[in-house]
């Protein structure tokens, strides 16, 4: 049997899993750079090691309420 590792996370007491092999990586929050004229749920981005990624709000995608970052040391 082959073994599957997902990455569980929770928003608003709901748990959610994504398949390791989806992810690229995983990062602290760090400071976003806000973007004109994109899809709502891709309105920011990020800057990891010099390569720009796009910052995809699952709280919109999932019709949540807005929530601010808490940042972490």
């Amino acid at each position: 049997m082959d073994s599957e590792y997902l990455v569980v996370f929770a928003i608003e007491k709901q748990r959610f899993a994504v398949r390791h092999t989806a992810l690229e990586r995983i990062i602290r929050a760090v400071a976003i750079t806000p973007l004109p004229a994109v899809p709502e749920i891709i309105s920011e981005v990020i800057n990891v090691q010099g390569k720009i990624l796009p910052i995809i709000n699952i709280r919109k995608r999932l019709r949540l309420k807005e929530k601010e970052p808490q940042f972490t040391d």
